[in-house]
């Protein structure tokens, strides 16, 4: 990953397609992989623009890691269905550390970035898994 965009995986792959994030820019970035459930026809934009519970019951979470600045991930996530997928970085812009959470602030976690998430900067990738 750079500063808002990740590498292109290809189109196509063939399971079992694993992806490790190596994190080569300025901010904090994670990797989220999900899968279009089976018959869903809505499009990511759109998928992307609902509220979490309404996405997320059209999609199958694979997975979530994250890299600091120069850093790579130390966990893999591996797609292994035929598919449509998407990765997906929902980390705020301005955010170059792993945030503090503090179960007892009763505010956002601190080192969080207040800019738009960054996948409305572009990072997001769209691939299919063959069968």
């Amino acid at each position: 990953a750079t500063d808002y965009d990740f590498s292109d995986p290809g189109a196509t792959l063939t399971a079992p397609a694993s992806f490790t994030l190596r994190n080569d820019g300025a901010e904090l970035h994670e990797l989220i992989i999900v899968r279009r459930n089976d018959g869903v026809t809505t499009s990511w934009e759109e998928l992307l623009a609902l509220p979490e519970d309404e996405a997320f019951a059209q999609v199958q979470f694979v997975g979530q890691t994250m890299a600091e600045p120069g850093q790579t991930a130390t966990t893999t996530l591996t797609a292994t269905e035929p598919g449509e997928y998407l990765m997906v970085c929902f980390i705020p812009q301005g955010t170059t550390v792993m945030p503090s959470i503090d179960p007892a602030a009763s505010g956002p976690p601190e080192g969080l970035g207040d800019g738009p998430p960054h996948f409305t900067l572009g990072m997001l990738r769209e691939f299919t898994i063959a069968q």
